[in-house]
């Protein structure tokens, strides 16, 4: 691939979102990056009143470029947010910040970097498993939207591979599916995406539909107050709601390990997971995700983490500015000079 642009320093980078903008500086390739804080994307009109915001207790060099994952497709210098009002101009932003360059990347592939550049101490272990040196990983995560990507490891070389298979087709496969889906659709409405029930909201449809096949009112309308009381088995209703998710998402893992040929591990990511992590251990989730004839022998020797970092995207964009030789990152159409 053509030789890669240098991103001068500092660095800001960004992991941007649908509900969160976390920034961070990269002072120098061979420095840590200092986070900013957080800002939340409906306190602000723009990513230029976010980055000024974050900005306003920063008292070192100001940033010479940037570097942003966006919870979108990166398809020009225009970029709209899938869940977020926000359009992310490269012009505008390089004009704010004063900056000399700015380069764009999709979200997941901000979080497949991490999945190369984090230590082992980053990660929660879901199974061990039996990695197989050189083979693809899929990293996929439930937050404010569903993110996937892939991650491609060569000799020498990390390659994020991008997309948004988030958006893709969900259906029933069990009785209990069955029975369920009907009230799906009425949430929903046609068609039913990985996006619409794995996610914050989807979590609401989820519950919602859960609690209209059971013929008993909502009691929550929040995705946060459906966890707490399933974790605290409050709520049965909640509890059933969390299951179906968990299995659902095993399945979408799965599958996407199948297309991936994922035999270098498994990666769930995104804000729920954490949350939900006693559910996760349950052993319905790798059923769901190993359930997957005639190749569940060697589905089932897939290595499987949570991501326990705070920000991990964050810490895979600074390991590519630090280091962008280690990982093959088109900026074709997503680098800009000024």
């Amino acid at each position: 691939m053509p030789e890669a642009h240098i991103l001068p320093f500092p660095v800001i980078v960004g992991d941007i979102g649908g509900t969160n903008a976390r920034f961070a500086i990269v002072p120098s390739p061979d420095s840590e990056h200092v986070r900013l804080p957080t800002q939340r994307t409906a306190a602000h009109p723009s990513v230029e009143a976010a980055l000024l915001a974050a900005l306003g207790e920063w008292s070192g060099p100001p940033p010479a470029s940037a570097l942003f994952a966006l919870a979108g497709p990166v398809l020009g210098d225009r970029i709209p947010l899938t869940n977020c009002p926000w359009v992310i101009d490269a012009q505008a932003v390089m004009k704010a910040l004063d900056l000399s360059a700015f380069m764009a990347v999709n979200d997941f592939e901000g979080q497949a970097l991490a999945a190369a550049a984090l230590p082992e101490e980053d990660w929660i272990v879901l199974r061990e498993g039996q990695a197989v040196s050189n083979s693809p990983r899929i990293i996929l995560g439930p937050g404010t939207g569903l993110g996937v990507g892939g991650l491609i490891e060569l000799p020498g070389l990390w390659v994020p591979v991008p997309g948004e298979g988030g958006h893709v087709d969900m259906g029933p496969r069990t009785a209990d599916d069955l029975a369920l889906w009907p009230h799906l659709h009425a949430q929903v409405g046609h068609r039913i995406s990985g996006e619409a029930i794995l996610c914050g909201r989807g979590l609401l449809n989820l519950y919602r539909a859960v609690s209209a096949r059971r013929r008993t009112d909502p009691r929550h309308d929040r995705s946060e107050d459906i966890t707490r009381a399933a974790l605290a088995g409050e709520d049965s209703i909640a509890e059933e709601t969390i299951r179906h998710f968990v299995t659902y998402l095993g399945r979408l893992a799965g599958d996407l390990a199948l297309v991936y040929g994922a035999r270098g591990g498994a990666y769930i990511t995104g804000g729920i997971a954490p949350v939900i992590l006693p559910f996760l251990r349950d052993k319905s989730f790798i059923d769901a995700f190993d359930d997957k004839a005639p190749h569940s022998a060697w589905l089932s020797t897939i290595p499987i983490h949570i991501v326990a970092h705070e920000s991990p995207a964050l810490a895979g964009l600074a390991a590519y500015a630090a280091e962008p030789d280690l990982y093959a990152v088109s900026q074709a159409g997503r680098f800009w000079s000024r």
